[in-house]
């Protein structure tokens, strides 16, 4: 009963108000627009620009899709529509929740939560044959199921790579309450060139926000939960993480929020086979940019094209699960 009222509640907001509701700190959304995916990328679970007029959307359909937007701007630069075409189903695919273009060979790369493998593929092959695999550090096998890869980012010179996981694998802690977060670590890869192996580079910790509301109850029970779902590279170099949270106040609530981090002074983590004890590490600290709070289930992020007036640009993608809208947010970096 609770659950057909949450669902109620929900259908009857996003009638009424259509879009999420956006709060900024650091960030201006004067210049962006909201659009809807086409319906053959509905459930995106990441999304990747690939430099030009198209981006890339890894669903976490079963079976999962690679999908080609062909993207439109208005002659400020802003995210205008975007035309979908599915590429097909890649090679061992497994709830496909992030993706990334290589800027390198023009590839993608995708996390797949399910089986925790990173697989790039090459867009011109008809079978989405895998192409090639990151080698993942063997504490990944301790994630938790549905709990595990859900980011993926590529530095613009194409020789660094972050990812992580959505919460805390089994042996770092425990998953996000509503009275603490979780710890995830995020994992650096760095590669000499398009045809040398990644290799591992530091693991730092990341602490994520506690569960902001309450128990959104499911036939399975509480489905409430906060964790990171993506990981994005600014044209400086900063990395920017996506944390987002579901819960239930009066009715169901998304809330995402966009974290730069910091690693001054952080302690690289790979040694340790624990992060329990949060006496031995010091974890990355974090700036809130910026927040979306309402109806709209973003968690997939990447850059975008710079606006006329120079400014940086990113997507955010939803992927319409539970009922919820599923779009793409063109949201702007003032260019101070």
């Amino acid at each position: 009963m609770k659950q057909r009222l949450c669902t109620t509640f929900l259908s009857a907001a996003l009638a009424f108000c259509g879009c999420a509701s956006i709060s900024i700190e650091g960030w201006s959304l004067e210049k962006c627009r909201e659009i809807d995916l086409p319906s053959v990328a509905k459930s995106a679970g990441g999304i990747a620009w690939d430099g030009a007029d198209c981006a890339y959307v890894a669903t976490d359909d079963r079976p999962a899709l690679l999908c080609r937007l062909k993207l439109k701007f208005d002659s400020d630069g802003v995210l205008e529509s975007a035309e979908g075409k599915v590429l097909g189903i890649p090679e061992a695919a497994s709830d496909s929740e992030a993706a990334a273009v290589d800027p390198l060979d023009g590839g993608i790369w995708v996390a797949h939560e399910i089986s925790n493998r990173v697989i790039k593929y090459r867009k011109d092959d008809p079978a989405l044959a895998v192409s090639r695999e990151l080698k993942m550090p063997p504490v990944l096998r301790k994630a938790r199921k549905g709990r595990g890869l859900e980011s993926l980012a590529i530095s613009a010179d194409g020789l660094a790579l972050f990812t992580c996981t959505e919460e805390a694998l089994a042996c770092d802690g425990n998953r996000a309450t509503r009275e603490n977060g979780t710890y995830v670590r995020l994992m650096r890869f760095v590669r000499d060139g398009v045809d040398s192996p990644w290799r591992p580079d530091g693991q730092w910790a990341y602490l994520t926000e506690p569960i902001s509301g309450g128990a959104w109850n499911t036939k399975s029970g509480d489905a409430s939960r906060n964790g990171v779902s993506e990981l994005c590279i600014a044209k400086d170099g900063t990395l920017l993480l996506l944390e987002r949270d579901f819960s239930c106040t009066v009715m169901p609530n998304f809330d995402c929020r966009v974290y730069a981090v910091d690693f001054s002074g952080a302690t690289d983590v790979t040694s340790l086979a624990s992060l329990e004890d949060a006496a031995q590490f010091k974890p990355v600290s974090k700036r809130r940019v910026l927040r979306l709070s309402g109806f709209t289930m973003y968690e997939g992020m990447c850059r975008g094209p710079d606006l006329k007036d120079g400014s940086e640009t990113f997507f955010l993608c939803s992927d319409g699960g539970r009922g919820t809208p599923a779009r793409i947010l063109h949201v702007k970096k003032p260019n101070l």
